[in-house]
């Protein structure tokens, strides 16, 4: 009726009356269907608190987060305070360094422990640098603790930057009433330390500013009116990036680019980000202006290319008279064949033949001999080395796939598996939905002579001297149906987790958090920098 157009009649028929009773009764039942899986995850919740810790009693099993809860709850019950007394008299004082990545049960326990006056308790942290709450830190445990402190001692001398660097910083920061949101969470100006003439960083003999603010203009970049969207920011900045270190690197090839009196080099060179897609953006672009640079991510081994080459070359060796699968582990770059070769094989029944020949062996030594020794004469055999190494990025190619080997050597010595059982292995660590151990993270390849990229949460601590943040402006948007955390400042900062975010007051408040925790991550990249630093901004969505 709404689409009727003028002076027309809207076209009638019981089928129309049945359709729309039909899409109401579906919206009901959809309805019902969403409060229903509500239920259900808030029973999941329920069940596993009161059965996980049952099971692992059972099996006799504890983490390391069971040894907290467990000392808190022996500190809260009946001889509390004797067991409280008994640590302060063989620990008369605690330093707890890195404060700020605390939790509520850890700060309880120190709380109970380190209480009185016959006992001392530093609590060491800066909260501008509490960016973990992915691994369970709780900044409001730290704030909690902050109010309850007698004494405050702050070193406000910072050793890392050139004087000019901190005055940038000291500005940006110093700008806002509440930089960092909280009022729990102040910010205080650092004053540099003298510095020496050779430690600065000089363009042909001069002084440069040390802050780069890069303005993206959304007016040149997007739709009229339009803020720019990610896409097009992850369109344009890696190049940027890229032709920028480009620059200084030829700059101080030429010897106008120096640090002191050495010129500026590969190593000198840090980016940072905040995911591993837009680490590998910027490797792109580094690649493409043959730069060599190295990846200091929390990548997965088996989410890598050379883990997918790894499963179809493993299955072709499995399975030798499979034709299919043999032509697919030809074609990858581990053995380098291309259309035109596979084609001309397809014609050379000869040559065909001495690859199912040498897969057959292949299979053979791995069934007699075990994985490892038949991988490493594949190796040699194939000259895999050679071949991965003749890439641009050929040493990080060939440092996963050597790490896959020791993993799969490892496997199946463990768990006894021949091909069948560690291929049908490879297959599960393979699948996106696998959890993964934290050893089978991302190797690093050689970094000697390299631009570093690196997350944010890694170069936490860390120091370089020059720094680009191209990705800090992204967003701190909670979308309409997704799930969030949150702390109620009304009920002592209690931390919540809303399982129906439609219906919620509170996304206000994750939002906040997540704005705030943004602030935080852009402050730990913008005084990693020693000598300079790129600071990416403009009017980006969300």
């Amino acid at each position: 009726a709404a689409n009727t157009k003028k002076n027309c009649l809207t076209p009638k028929h019981p089928f129309f009356d049945l359709c729309e009773g039909f899409q109401e009764k579906a919206k009901a039942l959809a309805s019902e269907m969403d409060r229903q899986i509500l239920f259900l995850k808030g029973e999941a919740f329920r069940y596993l608190k009161k059965e996980l810790p049952a099971r692992k009693e059972r099996q006799n099993i504890q983490s390391f987060d069971d040894l907290l809860i467990r000392l808190r709850n022996a500190l809260e019950k009946t001889g509390g305070d004797d067991l409280a007394k008994a640590i302060r008299t063989k620990y008369r004082a605690a330093l707890i360094d890195e404060f700020q990545d605390t939790d509520p049960v850890q700060y309880a326990i120190f709380k109970s422990v380190f209480r009185g006056e016959e006992s001392i308790l530093f609590l060491i942290g800066d909260p501008k640098q509490a960016i973990y709450s992915f691994r369970g830190a709780d900044l409001f445990a730290y704030m909690r603790a902050a109010g309850h402190v007698d004494s405050r001692y702050t070193l406000t001398k910072n050793w890392r930057s050139e004087p000019g660097l901190i005055t940038a910083v000291n500005t940006i920061f110093s700008n806002g009433k509440k930089p960092f949101i909280y009022e729990a969470i102040p910010f205080e100006p650092s004053t540099a330390k003298e510095r020496k003439d050779h430690e600065f960083l000089k363009i042909n003999g001069k002084e440069e500013s040390p802050f780069h603010l890069w303005f993206v203009d959304a007016e040149k970049v997007a739709e009229s009116g339009k803020p720019i969207t990610k896409g097009e920011a992850r369109e344009l900045i890696p190049g940027a990036v890229a032709g920028e270190i480009s620059r200084l690197l030829r700059l101080g090839k030429e010897g106008k680019a120096r640090i002191g009196d050495r010129p500026v080099q590969e190593a000198d060179i840090a980016v940072l980000v905040r995911r591993n897609s837009e680490a590998r953006l910027v490797q792109e672009s580094l690649t493409a202006l043959r730069v060599p640079s190295v990846l200091h991510s929390m990548g997965d081994l088996f989410e890598t290319d050379e883990s997918r080459e790894m499963s179809r070359v493993l299955s072709a060796i499995g399975s030798p008279n499979h034709e299919p699968l043999l032509k697919v582990a030809l074609a990858t770059d581990m053995l380098g064949k291309r259309g035109e070769d596979l084609e001309k094989l397809a014609r050379d029944e000869a040559e065909w033949e001495d690859w199912v020949v040498r897969f057959r062996e292949y299979n053979e030594l791995w069934e007699k001999r075990g994985f490892i020794r038949m991988f490493r004469y594949f190796l040699h055999r194939e000259k895999i080395r050679t071949r991965l190494l003749s890439f641009p990025d050929g040493e990080r190619r060939l440092t996963n796939v050597l790490h896959l080997s020791e993993v799969l050597h490892q496997e199946s010595s463990e768990r006894k598996l021949g091909v069948v059982g560690l291929l049908k292995w490879l297959r599960q660590q393979r699948d996106p939905e696998s959890p993964h151990l934290e050893e089978h993270q991302l190797r690093l390849e050689s970094d000697a002579n390299a631009v570093r990229i690196v997350t944010i949460h890694k170069s936490k601590g860390l120091e370089y001297p020059v720094v680009f943040c191209p990705f800090n402006w992204d967003g701190s948007e909670i979308g309409k149906k997704e799930e969030f955390l949150f702390h109620d400042p009304k009920d002592d900062w209690k931390l919540n987790l809303v399982l129906n975010p439609e219906e919620s007051p509170n996304r206000m408040l994750g939002q906040k958090e997540i704005l705030a925790e943004n602030l935080r991550l852009l402050y730990v990249s913008l005084t990693r920098a020693k000598n300079r630093c790129y600071l990416v901004w403009g009017r980006f969505n969300e």
